[in-house]
């Protein structure tokens, strides 16, 4: 009798992990390559030579942004990437050379519609006249998707 409830306990385990296995996780809309087509830096419309960019939104949770320049591609920000609601996104950058993260994260707000981003926020870099202080900068940015993950 034993026997018998350890195997039948056994089946039913096996059976909800090979039955949730089949079942696809939920594409997260954010996921893919998307290119930006406006943006604003502290309400100052970003130069055209700064808004040829894209960014990369893996499934493993790791982003990578791209600028396109007359002397070719470079990667302009890296890090991991974090979405604790259907708006909040928090990014984690890390550093070009060395890879490795940054101490800080930075919270920002977004909104998709369609394969339209809205992503808008505030982030903190050194101030120009005392470099051991940080002041904010806020983006306010519309990306278009162009490849899906």
């Amino acid at each position: 009798m034993k026997n018998q409830k350890i195997t039948s306990a056994f089946i039913i385990l096996m059976s909800v992990i090979l039955l949730s296995a089949g079942v696809p996780a939920k594409k997260q809309k954010l996921h893919g390559v998307w290119r930006m087509v406006s943006g604003k830096t502290n309400g100052i419309e970003n130069p055209p030579l700064s808004v040829d960019r894209t960014w990369e939104f893996k499934a493993d949770n790791t982003f990578e942004g791209k600028i396109f320049l007359p002397d070719g591609v470079r990667t302009y920000n890296q890090g991991v990437f974090m979405l604790p609601d259907d708006t909040t996104m928090v990014t984690v950058h890390s550093d070009i050379l060395s890879g490795k993260l940054y101490p800080f994260s930075y919270k920002y707000n977004y909104h998709i519609n369609n394969d339209t981003l809205h992503f808008y926020g505030f982030y903190l870099s050194q101030s120009k006249d005392n470099p051991r202080l940080l002041a904010p900068t806020y983006l306010d940015e519309i990306w278009v998707k162009v490849l899906p993950e």
